[in-house]
């Protein structure tokens, strides 16, 4: 089966609890350990706390004193389902795929060091290639792990079988890229994959739209296979 990417021109949204299990988050981030509280940063910072935190103490595990350094940058580092957000936060087990493309984000600010600002768009494009390159890298680890059956019952093959992410369209802009250049990257080094890759626009916290009214207008076989199969299509 074919690398499928799914675009979206959705009239409605979908929210956190129609999240499939196992789903792979990607969200492209900076190495200062911090989200901003709008935008996808915010919607997984405030749906997975856990997950957040985790996030931030790996860029504290990179950091020299109190500043981060730049070695995270160009890589990804995928955080695994945290128990105390499916259970805390009654969210849907999910892994997030964070890909360290700007040293910092925003506007550097000349009187703290601690605001860097993002890397020049050029620099960031680069970096967000090698960050996908690893990222590819370490899903095609994890199919190995998961097709042992000792892990999460995913299903997952080094191959991509089985494997959803969920890219959220708008957060490429924080990092002055668009998300069709991040999509090319993607589909440059993914070819033969065989997982599928699902793009949204917005994202609400509102749990009572459904996520199949958002993607009613893509292929039901296709839809189908990622959404609850006792789910009808509306």
């Amino acid at each position: 089966m074919p690398f499928s990417i799914f675009n979206r021109e959705p009239k409605r949204f979908f929210t956190v609890g129609d999240i499939q299990p196992n789903t792979i988050l990607l969200i492209l981030t900076n190495c200062q350990g911090e989200w901003l509280e709008r935008g996808f940063g915010a919607f997984i910072r405030r749906n997975f706390p856990a997950a957040y935190d985790r996030y931030r103490a790996i860029c504290q595990e990179y950091a020299a004193g109190e500043l981060p350094t730049r070695d995270l940058v160009g890589t990804c580092q995928i955080i695994p389902p945290l128990s105390v957000d499916v259970v805390g936060q009654s969210v849907p087990p999910v892994y997030i795929a964070c890909l360290f493309c700007s040293y910092g984000d925003g506007r550097h600010n000349w009187f703290s060091p601690k605001k860097p600002g993002r890397d020049g768009k050029a620099k960031v494009l680069a970096q967000t290639e090698s960050a996908i390159v690893h990222f590819k890298q370490l899903l095609i680890q994890k199919g190995r792990e998961h097709s042992t059956g000792n892990l999460h019952d995913t299903q997952w093959t080094a191959s991509g079988k089985n494997m959803m992410i969920l890219s959220e369209d708008n957060n490429p802009k924080d990092f002055q890229l668009k998300h069709e250049e991040v999509l090319a990257l993607i589909i440059k080094h993914f070819q033969n994959w065989e997982g599928m890759l699902y793009l949204w626009n917005k994202v609400v916290s509102d749990r009572t739209m459904r996520y199949e009214k958002l993607l009613a207008h893509l292929d039901p076989e296709n839809l189908l296979g990622y959404l609850d199969p006792k789910t009808k299509m509306v």
